[in-house]
């Protein structure tokens, strides 16, 4: 795992891709048992910034579709994002060992231009941590907001 950028508060700096088809689905994935909260939860990829690179969020949330899902930048168009970060407080549910208390997102809207074939995705692109997926779909909001009826 790479060390992340912190801000002042304790709140981890994010990078978060919401990545869509042409049909308008969604790119999700289910949290791993590899993690140790919200397994099995689904999400779209996000992670940290790296702290010792400065590295900004536009750059951040390439390298981490990449890492997480093995989509390549190349396949991807940069449709918008969002002007402020989101801030997610942190749940009772975390591990002690965490030293953050929530996070600030950056987050992104992609559109996965070239072949959006989920058989064409990597789970495994970061060879120094273990998979953060264990499963992809495409998806609606309602799953990840818990309103899928």
């Amino acid at each position: 795992c790479h060390p992340c950028r912190m801000s002042n508060n304790r709140l981890r700096d994010c990078a978060g891709a919401i990545i869509f088809n042409e049909e308008g689905k969604i790119l999700i994935g289910r949290r791993s048992v590899n993690k140790k909260i919200e397994v099995g939860k689904w999400q779209p990829p996000q992670g940290g910034l790296k702290v010792d690179d400065k590295e900004p969020a536009p750059e951040a949330v390439f390298r981490e579709v990449h890492e997480e899902v093995g989509i390549s930048r190349e396949d991807l168009v940069l449709v918008s994002q969002l002007d402020e970060p989101i801030i997610y407080g942190r749940r009772d549910e975390c591990p002690p060992e965490k030293t953050h208390n929530g996070q600030i997102v950056y987050w992104f809207l992609l559109f996965w231009k070239v072949n959006p074939d989920l058989a064409r995705c990597r789970l495994d692109m970061d060879p120094t941590a273990p998979p953060e997926f264990d499963q992809l779909q495409w998806g609606t909001f309602d799953i990840i907001t818990g309103n899928e009826g």
